[in-house]
């Protein structure tokens, strides 16, 4: 462990010799802090740091109870089990507050296969009337993540932003399981993606697009069998890659897939 009155012994225009080890952390901290570093390679190896552009460009930042609160708040949520969601939920429920309840949403809903837990662990941090608000006012805006669907060429950010699609609409439609989000509402949100899907058929520009909701509907339907109208699942289901421009075989056998769910 290396303190600051460490580094502070390299202020004096005396050599002072140190291990290869430490020459190479310092190199990367003098480099990402713009300080000015001057070196002789001898045998030993001997540095010479610049003690007020060195001192200078250390700052301390003083954390407030909030930015405590949160950093407190991950660790908790980082360690989160099927076993310690009561624990963990107790611990996160003394401490939050307002203005942590973001990263509690964010941290929650972006982890697909740990959907269920999280889950759960919502529905008792949800006792605090404020935080079920917020999370039931951030469920209202979920269509506005499928509004504008736009796959770049980058391939990292597409399969980026259709994990977060997925991760957010298998969260929900777990605390729909939960009982906490009513089950129009998933009904609601799942015509709203069929009417998407229907809008795209004959645009051979959104095949990909088309591709995602129908996976979107059928996770969402795999989950949970809520009642929703599959006349447009069944239309592309008994449709070839040419009856519609928007669609490919990959989107045909989806609507399969999801027609043999009931």
């Amino acid at each position: 462990m290396y303190t600051l009155s460490f580094f502070k012994q390299f202020g004096s225009n005396e050599p002072f010799e140190i291990n290869k080890l430490i020459i190479n952390n310092l190199i990367t901290i003098t480099k990402k802090m713009n300080i000015p570093v001057k070196f002789t390679e001898d045998v030993p190896i001997v540095y010479h740091f610049n003690k007020i552009s060195f001192v200078q460009n250390i700052s301390t930042k003083i954390l407030t109870d909030n930015e405590k609160n949160e950093i407190q708040i991950k660790s908790f949520l980082n360690k989160v089990t099927n076993e310690n969601i009561e624990e963990m939920a107790n611990n996160i429920f003394q401490i939050m507050c307002t203005e942590s309840f973001s990263i509690i949403f964010d941290i929650s809903c972006k982890n697909k296969f740990f959907s269920s837990t999280f889950s759960k662990l919502i529905i008792i941090l949800c006792e605090n009337l404020e935080f079920k608000k917020y999370l039931l006012s951030r469920f209202e805006k979920i269509n506005t993540l499928f509004d504008d669907i736009q796959y770049v060429s980058d391939e990292y950010i597409n399969n980026k932003k259709l994990d977060e699609r997925e991760s957010m609409s298998c969260f929900y439609t777990n605390l729909y399981i939960q009982g906490l989000i009513p089950r129009e509402s998933i009904e609601s949100f799942v015509s709203c993606l069929l009417v998407k899907v229907e809008n795209y058929l004959n645009e051979e520009i959104k095949k990909q697009e088309l591709e995602e909701l129908l996976s979107i509907v059928y996770l969402i339907l795999s989950m949970t069998l809520v009642n929703i109208d599959k006349n447009i699942i069944e239309k592309i289901g008994k449709s070839t890659n040419k009856t519609f421009k928007g669609i490919t075989n990959k989107s045909i056998f989806k609507c399969m897939d999801i027609m043999e769910l009931n």
